[in-house]
């Protein structure tokens, strides 16, 4: 599987209520770059932030969903063992 430039193998993906300010913190609190937001409407449907070597993406939090999610990106579809 292709991981694509930027993210690594797991890639935090937070949904917060207050996506812009959470955003405005990651890049003028701790330095990142945006690389990309996508809007539906007036809600953060997805945005990307580089911090260092990494990508957070970053969403506006819907009811009933989760606050946090890892996107995973396997390079291998064999189960291994430990």
């Amino acid at each position: 599987m292709h991981i694509p430039p930027g993210f690594n193998t797991v890639t935090p993906y937070i949904l917060v209520e207050g996506a812009d300010r959470f955003l405005d913190f990651l890049v003028q609190g701790l330095g990142g770059v945006e690389i990309g937001r996508h809007m539906n409407g007036d809600r953060i449907a997805n945005a990307q932030v580089r911090l260092g070597t990494s990508t957070v993406m970053v969403a506006k939090q819907q009811p009933g969903s989760l606050p946090c999610q890892l996107r995973t990106t396997c390079t291998s579809r064999t189960p291994t063992k430990p």
